[in-house]
């Protein structure tokens, strides 16, 4: 079993148990076990501070990503899939397989 299968079972079965403390330290576990996911629309992964990062073109050609919160940036790559390849890796992300 990895780790989203098992968020998929905690999280199947979060009905029934008693009490708010239970339900919320579940609801955290779940969190947790999915780890970081991808924004729709940008592809990147929320940076370790809990912001919204944004790709950035220097108008040079190279691409890097700036978190909107922290100032923490990273990457330089002549392609924006590469540079959210190495920002998402940075932040934990990953596709289990």
């Amino acid at each position: 079993m990895n780790r989203q299968e098992a968020a998929a079972i905690l999280k199947d079965n979060l009905y029934g148990f008693v009490g708010d403390d239970i339900t919320e330290a579940l609801y955290l576990a779940v969190e947790a076990l999915e780890g970081p996911a991808p924004d729709p629309k940008t592809g990147l992964v929320p940076c370790g501070c809990g912001c919204k990062p944004e790709l950035r073109d220097d108008g040079w050609g190279w691409h890097q990503v700036y978190c909107t919160g922290c100032d923490m940036h990273g990457g330089n790559s002549h392609t924006p899939d590469g540079v959210i390849e190495e920002w998402n890796t940075a932040m934990g992300w990953r596709v289990e397989g």
